[in-house]
């Protein structure tokens, strides 16, 4: 069976509409993602830690996103709460001083501990809402986005926001204990170019990208971002790329403007659930590479079936002659069920009867 059939299906089951967080992630909620860019700002050795974490592909055994040994410093960028004076008007004697001092640092350290446990609460959030969905749906969703494209394309009469990953790094979560979190890489899972953001832009440049590969088990074919915006240039698909060696929170960009319809890189990082496609679309993609087939799938995808083989060449040679055909009435054949069907589950087990298989979609 043709790949272009395969391809064609398997497009259809990638949404490439506004909604699908893979092409706009409007902002950070919890559940659904954690800001890294937030929690990393500003830390360029924690940076370079995650840069060569995504590019290794695994080979780097975890990322410390959260540690007790670095709370300080993600404490200084995710912002200390407001302190009270409400004791310093009861403060009478150098005695009273020190004992204030003493009841400040304590609450000072109590409120650090609380926020770290904060952080780590959301993650536990997000990685119990991965679980409960894969349990759901067989998917498993997590990823790192980065980095970050924003802009527009053309989506018909209208144009469609862009504020997307432009890679997606498959990772799970552990956590150790209230203060630890690490990153480690999904094995079963591929890195992979935002095939919904590529899609999109494809269909609306109206270019193709069948022969584009979107799926790596590592990034070193790449020997930085800057490759990877090469390599798509190269398919057409332009994205304006400035370096940098930072990440930043995400809630700092701007939104995307209608007038300009250039992609451009933001360099946000975003641990969060993206849903790329329908469930069945890795079974689509194990059918394409190892070229399985059946008649059922013959008939599912319309390339060969039973009456496509037999049918087809017996009505062109009754065409050619010019006969004309009465219908036959076929005997009813009986069909033994076992309980009661309406009309339309009745239909169904004819057809199966007729057929000897039958697709389930949906």
């Amino acid at each position: 069976m043709g790949k272009g059939i395969y391809t064609y299906y398997k497009e259809r089951l990638i949404e490439i509409g506004g909604k699908n967080k893979c092409l706009y992630l409007k902002n950070i909620t919890r559940k659904s993602a954690y800001d890294i860019g937030r929690a990393f700002e500003g830390r360029e050795d924690k940076v370079n830690e995650l840069l060569r974490f995504l590019w290794s592909g695994g080979r780097k055994e975890s990322l410390s996103l959260i540690c007790r040994e670095e709370s300080q410093e993600l404490i200084e960028n995710i912002g200390i709460p407001g302190e009270s004076n409400s004791d310093a008007q009861n403060i009478s004697t150098a005695e009273d001083y020190e004992k204030a001092q003493k009841k400040r640092a304590k609450k000072v350290v109590n409120d650090r501990a609380k926020m770290v446990e904060a952080e780590v609460a959301k993650i536990k959030e997000l990685k119990r809402e991965v679980e409960e969905i894969e349990r759901e749906t067989g998917k498993y969703e997590l990823y790192i986005g980065y980095p970050f494209v924003f802009g527009s394309i053309q989506q018909g009469p209208t144009k469609t926001l862009i504020k997307a990953p432009l890679l997606l790094f498959p990772v799970k979560i552990d956590i150790l204990d209230e203060e630890t979190v690490d990153i480690r890489f999904n094995g079963a899972e591929k890195i992979q170019i935002n095939k919904a953001l590529i899609l999109a832009y494809a269909q609306s440049k109206k270019i193709n990208i069948d022969d584009l590969e979107t799926e790596f088990d590592d990034l070193t074919s790449f020997r930085s971002l800057l490759s990877v915006i090469q390599y798509l240039g190269a398919a057409r698909i332009k994205i304006e790329c400035k370096p940098s060696k930072y990440v930043y929170n995400y809630a700092r960009f701007k939104e995307p403007e209608h007038t300009k319809s250039d992609l451009s890189v933001r360099y946000a990082a975003v641990l969060g659930r993206f849903p790329i496609s329908n469930s069945v679309y890795g079974d689509y993609s194990v059918l394409e590479k190892k070229n399985l087939t059946n008649d059922a799938i013959d008939e599912l995808l319309r390339t060969g079936g039973k009456f496509e083989k037999k049918s087809l060449p017996l009505i062109e040679r009754i065409r050619k002659s010019g006969r004309i055909l009465k219908a036959k009435k076929l005997p009813t054949k009986a069909s033994y069920i076992v309980k009661m069907l309406d009309f339309s589950q009745s239909e169904v087990v004819k057809k199966v009867d007729e057929m000897g298989n039958m697709v389930i979609y949906g």
